[in-house]
């Protein structure tokens, strides 16, 4: 193996990154392989898309809610908790987080190659804003810098999938 200068821990770790950054990329095109099949399976010409898209929509704002929760305790900003718990509850975090953006994705990709209203919607800017608050998470993430910052970008997510759900999809469940 080179060496590169860096400590051991340090290099191991980079290593490891660099590793979870390609897991990313993979996972991220086979979620996004999903969202085109799903596109296909419901076309926008087919009456029931707003359905799906609605309730798919209620499930990503479901998965906010889950997120705010269960960082609540990892972050300490509740105690209703037991301490022990806050290993899991990061695990749930995580893998709520992903599901809540692979089923948000699949709306916001269904929602951006459909047919389209005339003219300017609340709910489409809320729908791009977030995608764009979404994105700087997973830069942020990913990155592994600016971690101060997760705890405003996420709650401003879980507005945003309440936001979508309650601006468009709320009408169309009930």
């Amino acid at each position: 193996m080179a060496t590169t200068g860096l400590s051991p821990d340090t290099e191991r770790k980079a290593q490891g990154r660099a590793r979870g950054n390609l897991v990313w990329l993979v996972g991220s095109l086979l979620v996004f392989a999903g969202w085109i099949a799903l596109a296909h399976a419901v076309p926008a010409t087919d009456t029931n898309q707003f359905k799906v898209k609605s309730w798919l929509s209620l499930v990503a704002a479901i998965g906010g809610v889950i997120q705010l929760a269960t960082i609540s305790r990892v972050y300490d900003w509740t105690s209703r908790i037991p301490p022990g718990a806050v290993k899991t509850l990061a695990a749930v975090h995580r893998w709520s987080g992903r599901i809540t953006i692979a089923v948000g994705g699949a709306v916001f990709y269904m929602c951006v190659t459909g047919p389209f209203a005339a003219g300017f919607t609340t709910h489409r800017l809320v729908g791009y804003v977030l995608a764009a608050v979404i994105l700087v998470k997973v830069v942020i993430l990913r990155a592994d810098r600016f971690g101060s910052l997760l705890p405003y970008v996420g709650t401003l997510a879980v507005a945003g999938w309440i936001t979508c759900f309650l601006t468009k999809g709320f009408s169309v469940i009930f």
